[in-house]
């Protein structure tokens, strides 16, 4: 009997956006969207637990802008607005 292969969560599937394939980054925003629409963080703390930093925003984040969290607790505003990540500042 073979042994079943559990899916991978998102955490070990995540990459950079820029080494993504456009089929990769479709199944990432309707995972990402499904989780803010359900209001589970489930993935987040997945993915600070197998040292993946997460990102999101809040209310007051600048437009075009949003917050990268690091596992250890560290944040830093960053913006995607030319295609590739580009550090903002320190939080």
């Amino acid at each position: 009997m073979t042994p079943k292969v559990a899916e991978a969560g998102i955490a070990e599937r995540i990459k950079p956006f820029s080494e993504m394939t456009q089929v990769e980054l479709d199944e990432f925003d309707r995972e990402f969207e499904a989780a803010l629409e359900a209001g589970d963080d489930s993935a987040a703390r997945e993915s600070l637990a197998a040292g993946v930093p997460i990102y999101y925003a809040e209310e007051d984040t600048p437009e075009r802008a949003v917050i990268k969290e690091y596992p250890g607790g560290r944040r830093e505003l960053v913006t995607f607005a030319d295609g590739s990540e580009v550090f903002l500042s320190p939080l």
